[in-house]
């Protein structure tokens, strides 16, 4: 099965489902909040298919903004 058929942007957003501690008091599991889901893009900049073939199976990805410290000659 193939998620991603091309490189680009990709927005991911992760959920915490945390249980409720039995030892909260009544006070406690009053003011608890509930954790807030995190949301981030992220960029792959290409989709090499060799990556799944050779046994790896990974492909790297980096934030949207990010930058090589390599500069092209």
């Amino acid at each position: 099965m193939q998620i991603v058929e091309a490189a680009g942007r990709f927005q991911f957003k992760l959920t915490l489902d945390a249980a409720l501690s039995e030892d909260f008091g009544l006070i406690d599991r009053y003011l608890r909040k509930a954790p807030q889901p995190l949301s981030f893009e992220m960029t792959l900049p290409e989709l090499d298919h060799r990556a799944f073939n050779s046994g790896s199976g990974t492909v790297a990805l980096h934030q949207k903004d990010w930058q090589s410290t390599v500069q092209p000659n």
